[in-house]
């Protein structure tokens, strides 16, 4: 499983309100983790020396990646160069290469399922296909066996069937010119309820035929991928993990750098150790290098290209001195099961807990002589949500209902904290039916210590054999990309010249976020709330909105209490004339979601439902307040459908599908002329922009940790960048139309939730 980086922790602690988005992230954890598995077992392809396609028109990333030797025990059976096509995977560009020749659509009762890129050889097939529209009715509730079990398979002419092997399919004649994807029912759906039986015929092209003529690029050379350990095999890591060292396993030389990866750590049922992301980098003149986890390690990793467990990180490699400094973090934790005779828990309640309602206990008890207290629970269409106060060091509780097994868990509690410390664990459980009873009867039998992380730091140097291939720049598309990691330093040194105002979060030491409110002419800052997680500012920047537990609160500058509205939500968009809210609602789990609008009419605040959405963002309104810009996730998790909702007329617009955007957290915002869609890409690091038809899609900010974004004009999106430079937290602005910088001043701490420039 892929280490929880820091950007991941900072994004997880500002969303952290809602618990779903939990269920959401264990859910994507788990399907990565099997791709992973999946990708051990797959059939080895036999690569060889050979060139390397890149700019297919169907594809979403441009430029070549090429991998090169590695140790014995990963690169045995390789003989020569791999070829990796970014968004594809591994090729043989020597065999006959076959291409789709057009994206490909097939709509039913609303939903539509898609092919938009895809490539064939006789050694190895890549074709992925999406889903939308799945109405939320149709879906199996979470922790329950999915009704969908019938795999997808390639038919071919001749009448004969291909399953997929792993993270690709099997390789396909190299005289085939068609092709028909078959998938018999929709992953994770129930019988009945949606159409079944799907069928979608691919033509298939050779490279050259392809609408956009393909540049044949020649293979960058191979580069010896060892580098020496930094420390003995006696330290906590190796222990665990006996024979590893820290070194650096596969070398991909890109246009402009480097993609380095190695072994990573495994731990156990009584450990936790780990890599933490990302490994940095030193040049040998001392200076950070910014790096980070490419965008591409998944397709790495299925296609066997990098170990299992691997660190992986990517970074420019022109101007600097060599050799290379690399410092990995490796953190240990123990964690100890602790058995106890079992402890029931009455609770007798004059009425049971509803949907969406939380009831208070305040019940303490004791496990083994160590003291518990139940502090409340909180009811879902499908479970509880138990919250438990217990010693900082637990991180778990073996919770069940008697009589009532659960058929799904998760939560728990981070643990590790100084000795005596306090904190609050929160419990989910999934059931079949979830326990109405107006006696519940709990029963604890034990509980789960973690220790105090300990971290160790290993070093190594690194040199690539020969000096890089001349610096290649990369084929773009419409637009530029305004600001990299090289040009970092000269953007924070441009101050930001002007005024109007910002609202920044600032992690202080409570579970969530506080809210300020910075006058930047002036300079002066003010406290506006606590806890805040995921607030929306009016274009006037008098008001903001934001989900609170029970309910979205808003508050107006002039009035210094929040109002509670009346529906609880997981996000929230002011209209252009500060009298609505487009909100994201939820019911039983995050593929269960509701489109509607709140009115901010304190005499009569009201819901309107619109939409089922499945999981989603709202990216922002439409300028004459008429319509609303939203994204979807695929089904499977592998792109998002931007569409636009009429008000007026209610209906939704299908736009186009995006492949370009993290599915970890979007942050989809739509400019306030809405002609750009801003939104974070791939790597979860960089900053894409494109029109709203679709057109001119290309990165604006490469690789800087861009952890928030926000439209401080139709033309200047400032861009919140976490760790860079190492430890510091900056907000740069960035014009769209001719890639000037500036950067808000250092004392503006934390992430930028909105802001306007006079």
């Amino acid at each position: 499983m892929m280490e929880i980086n820091t950007l991941e922790a900072q994004l997880r602690s500002r969303i952290n309100v809602s618990q779903p988005k939990v269920a959401f992230q264990n859910r994507l954890e788990a399907q990565l983790g099997q791709a992973w598995d999946e990708a051990a077992e797959a059939e080895a392809v036999r690569p060889k020396p050979r060139l390397a396609w890149a700019g297919l028109a169907a594809l979403l990333v441009l430029g070549i990646l090429v991998l090169a030797a590695g140790p014995a025990a990963v690169w045995a059976q390789i003989r020569g160069l791999l070829g990796f096509v970014p968004g594809v995977g591994v090729v043989d560009s020597n065999a006959p290469l076959r291409v789709l020749a057009e994206p490909v659509r097939v709509t039913r009762d609303g939903i539509s399922l898609e092919v938009n890129s895809a490539m064939v050889s006789p050694e190895v097939s890549y074709l992925d296909y999406q889903v939308f529209g799945v109405p939320a009715s149709a879906l199996a509730p979470d922790g329950q066996v999915q009704t969908c079990t019938q795999e997808a398979y390639l038919r071919l002419p001749d009448g004969s069937r291909l399953q997929r092997r792993g993270p690709a399919w099997p390789g396909l004649p190299s005289d085939l010119t068609t092709v028909t994807l078959v998938v018999p029912c929709l992953e994770g759906t129930r019988e009945g309820t949606v159409p079944e039986g799907w069928e979608l015929k691919l033509r298939l092209i050779t490279p050259d035929e392809a609408p956009v003529q393909l540049p044949l690029l020649e293979v960058i050379r191979a580069t010896p991928t060892t580098g020496p350990a930094a420390e003995a095999a006696t330290d906590e890591a190796n222990l665990a993990n006996p024979g590893w060292a820290f070194e650096v396993s596969t070398v991909i030389e890109t246009p402009r750098g480097y993609i380095l990866a190695g072994p990573g750590l495994q731990g156990n049922l009584s450990d936790r150790i780990e890599i933490m992301h990302p490994v940095s980098v030193k040049d040998a003149q001392g200076r950070a290098v910014p790096a980070a986890l490419p965008a591409e390690f998944p397709k790495l990793h299925q296609s066997g290209a990098i170990p299992n467990h691997a660190w992986a990180i990517q970074f420019a490699s022109e101007g600097l001195a060599m050799p290379l400094e690399l410092s990995a973090a490796v953190e240990t934790q123990r964690m100890q099961m602790i058995a106890v005779e079992p402890v029931q828990i009455s609770l007798d309640m004059d009425s049971a807990i509803e949907d969406g309602q939380e009831r208070n206990f305040d019940q303490a008890f004791e496990l083994g002589g160590t003291p518990f207290r139940l502090v409340s629970i909180r009811a879902a269409a499908d479970g509880y949500r138990f919250t438990l106060e217990a010693p900082g060091d637990v991180i778990d509780l073996d919770l069940e209902v008697e009589g009532h097994p659960a058929i799904g868990a998760g939560g728990g509690g981070s643990g590790g904290p100084a000795e005596g410390e306090r904190h609050l664990i929160e419990l989910n459980r999934v059931y079949a039916t979830r326990p109405m009873e107006l006696q519940l009867r709990l029963v604890v039998s034990g509980y789960t210590l973690m220790s105090a992380a300990e971290t160790r730091v290993h070093t190594l140097s690194w040199t690539p054999s020969a000096a890089h291939a001349p610096y290649l720049q990369a084929v773009k598309p419409a637009g530029s990309v305004c600001l990299s990691p090289d040009g970092l330093q000269m953007a924070l040194d441009t101050p930001f010249a002007g005024a109007g105002w910002a609202y920044f979060s600032r992690n202080e030491g409570g579970s969530l976020p506080n809210l300020y409110r910075v006058d930047l002419a002036t300079g002066g800052q003010k406290l506006l709330a606590v806890n805040v997680a995921w607030p929306a500012i009016a274009a006037s920047g008098e008001a903001l909105a934001y989900p609170g537990e029970t309910s979205v609160k808003a508050l107006w500058l002039e009035h210094p209490m929040p109002y509670d509205l009346s529906q609880q939500a997981l996000q929230v968009k002011w209209s252009p004339d500060g009298r609505q809210l487009a909100a994201l609602s939820m019911q039983s789990n995050v593929q269960d979601q509701r489109l509607g609008l709140i009115s901010t009419d304190l005499n009569s605040s009201s819901y309107t439902q619109l939409l089922d959405t499945g999981y989603a963002y709202i990216a922002g309104w439409m300028p004459d307040g008429k319509s609303v810009i939203f994204l979807t996730a695929a089904l499977n998790l592998n792109g998002w459908k931007v569409q636009r909702y009429d008000l007026e007329n209610k209906a939704n617009e299908e736009l186009f599908t995006m492949n370009t955007g993290t599915i970890k957290y979007l942050d989809p915002e739509l400019s306030p002329d809405g002609e750009w869609l801003a939104y974070r890409a791939l790597d979860s690091s960089s900053v894409r922009v494109v029109r709203l038809d679709g057109s001119e899609d290309h990165l604006l900010a490469e690789s800087l940790h861009a952890v928030e974004l926000s439209w401080a004009s139709p033309e200047l999106l400032a861009l919140s960048l976490s760790g860079m430079p190492a430890g510091m937290e900056r907000t740069v602005l960035v014009n769209i139309n001719t890639c000037a910088v500036q950067a808000l001043p250092e004392e503006y701490s934390g992430t930028v939730a909105g802001i306007k420039i006079e």
